[in-house]
């Protein structure tokens, strides 16, 4: 299977799970984390983006993919995903990147 057809395949199975989301890091955050204040929109609450995906699609750190720590891994006040290692490179602002939601304990769930 194609890189993009498995890239659509993982963006359709999302859709219909109900979980995905196309965003763009709006500032740069480094290797560690991604700063989007469009997360904003997703939830206001700490850790309300729990085991979840993050699959980088743009920039130096394309193709990363990471889940999010389990306990802070998403901080509301400052709209901070951290993922739990590190990305292959800084996730700059502009990137863009896809924010996978399963449930916790799914069986399909990426990566």
């Amino acid at each position: 299977m194609g890189t993009t057809t498995g890239l659509i395949l993982r963006q359709r199975l999302s859709e219909a799970l109900g979980g995905y989301y196309s965003l763009t890091a709006d500032s740069t955050s480094g290797s560690s984390s991604i700063t989007d204040a469009a997360l904003a929109n997703i939830t206001e609450n700490d850790d309300g983006i729990e085991s979840d995906w993050i699959a980088v699609t743009s920039g130096s750190a394309a193709g990363d993919i990471r889940r999010l720590k389990s306990s802070s891994g998403y901080t509301a006040s400052s709209t901070v995903l951290d993922p739990n290692q590190n990305f292959s490179a800084t996730v700059a602002s502009g990137n863009t990147y896809e924010l996978q939601r399963h449930q916790s304990g799914y069986p399909g769930a990426l990566p």
